[in-house]
């Protein structure tokens, strides 16, 4: 399947329609009418979803006007996606991915798993297909008075959601924060921002046996003395001296995986390397640091996306030496410590395009299949790469530098970040979907659902 389609990419929705599935051949009956806002012309629905059994599973049917992003949902009786069915650009030049086809017209089937390939659970079920998606701002989660961030000059250096669901910030603290003097912090907060922990610098009732690889000048159990490894930013551990922007990833298991920095106002440092850490604070391999990606003084604000097995990293955004030009190349690291980087992708001393470079790199993602984006920024576009850097699309995008992928839907989100002053790091941003119109039919399946077999919550109609 060709990847032409994704060039849109998208967060949000401005569409929704809803269909139950229904336990019996042939067309869904109609449910309550349609309760509908002012949508684009090109995000209009033509023919309705309709659910129709089709041997173990179902069938989804509908119809677009013309080019639109789509994304079509199985719901459970709370409203809760346990399955993504596909996302895609439909009526553009191309050919779509899998499951969808050229063309306007679609059809889709559900097995009844969900997206772990288990039978899904908690029917009712609804179908959900939305158009016209894009992104909007929410609202703020911390901002300068709100703890932690009123705590002086604070400036948010990455962030990263870990398993749990909780936040986790890196950032720089201090009163010269803007010229790295100052001491790198890990805090944990809730998904509303409520300040919940900090894991680093680690408390004095720390095990030390979980920080690996660290030293200390006394082990004394709960009143742990740490060696300063810097004093003037301070650090507690190998490498945590001014960490810089960078995107940061958190594995399934509870692992932070980002990347050190390079220098302060006063001074530069290096090599540059990759950390993890525990989402606790630990250490979980013989030391913090490594592997190497950098030697010596290597400059940059640093990109991180993590394979799906979540035994590599992708990485770009380094330079060519202290403040040198861009390296034009995407590199891949084991999360090992001994392990050695490779370039996968582009030249790191040779600025290129179309098949082969890049041209100054600053964001990179990576999708459940395999599949590598990569935010080609002088070159106004995103690149598609296999896993092992082979071609395989591109999507025009300006100035691209920050890119994500939903780890369980694939649903894809880009944006372009503005030049910023630095106090403009100094707050956390979240977007969410918007739904500005809305269809809905409820009918009671006969199969396919929980044991309640509650109708839907939007009708009296039922399957006969």
């Amino acid at each position: 399947m060709g990847l032409k389609s994704w060039r849109r990419l998208a967060i949000a929705s401005a569409a929704l329609y809803s269909a139950a599935l229904v336990a019996r051949a042939g067309p869904a009956p109609a449910g309550e009418a349609a309760r509908e806002a002012p949508v684009r012309a090109q995000a209009a629905l033509t023919k309705k979803p309709a659910v129709t059994r089709k041997g173990d599973g179902f069938e989804i049917a509908f119809a677009v006007g013309g080019e639109t992003d789509v994304a079509v949902d199985v719901l459970d009786a709370g409203g809760k996606a346990v399955r993504r069915l596909g996302a895609a650009l439909l009526g553009a030049k191309g050919e779509p991915p899998s499951p969808f086809k050229p063309g306007l017209e679609q059809s889709i089937l559900w097995d009844c798993r969900d997206s772990a390939g288990r039978p899904a659970t908690g029917g009712p079920f609804k179908v959900r297909v939305r158009l016209g998606l894009k992104a909007e701002f929410d609202r703020f989660i911390g901002w300068e008075e709100m703890l932690p961030l009123d705590l002086g000059m604070v400036m948010i250096q990455g962030i990263a959601v870990g398993p749990d669901r909780s936040l986790y910030v890196i950032s720089n603290q201090g009163a010269v924060g803007s010229a790295g003097r100052s001491e790198t912090r890990i805090w944990v907060l809730s998904k509303e921002g409520k300040y919940l922990r900090t894991i680093y610098p680690y408390p004095a009732t720390m095990d030390p046996g979980k920080l690996r690889g660290a030293e200390f000048l006394s082990d004394e159990p709960n009143r742990l003395a740490p060696r300063i490894y810097d004093r003037v930013c301070p650090s507690y551990l190998p490498q945590m001296r001014a960490v810089l922007r960078q995107s940061m990833a958190a594995t399934s298991d509870g692992r932070l995986v980002f990347i050190n920095g390079f220098c302060t106002e006063l001074y530069r440092f290096g090599p540059r390397c990759l950390l993890v850490m525990g989402t606790d604070g630990s250490i979980p391999r013989e030391r913090l640091d490594g592997p190497t990606i950098g030697a010596g003084v290597v400059s940059g604000y640093t990109h991180l996306a993590l394979s799906p097995d979540e035994k590599s990293a992708y990485y770009c955004g380094l330079n060519t030496g202290e403040y040198g030009k861009p390296q034009h190349v995407l590199s891949r690291v084991g999360l090992s410590v001994s392990d050695k980087p490779e370039a996968i992708f582009g030249k790191a001393s040779q600025a290129g395009a179309g098949k082969e470079g890049l041209n100054d790199p600053r964001g990179v993602a990576t999708d459940k299949e395999g599949h590598v984006y990569v935010c080609d920024f002088a070159n106004d576009r995103v690149v598609v790469l296999e896993a092992d850097g082979k071609y395989l699309a591109e999507m025009p995008v300006k100035g691209p530098e920050v890119i994500s992928v939903h780890p369980s839907t694939s649903l894809r989100a880009s944006s372009r970040e503005p030049v910023e002053r630095p106090q403009d790091r100094r707050c956390l941003r979240r977007v969410h979907a918007r739904r500005p119109f809305d269809f809905a039919q409820g009918f009671k399946p006969r199969a396919c659902r929980a044991a309640s077999g509650e109708p839907g919550r939007s009708g009296p109609a039922r399957a006969n």
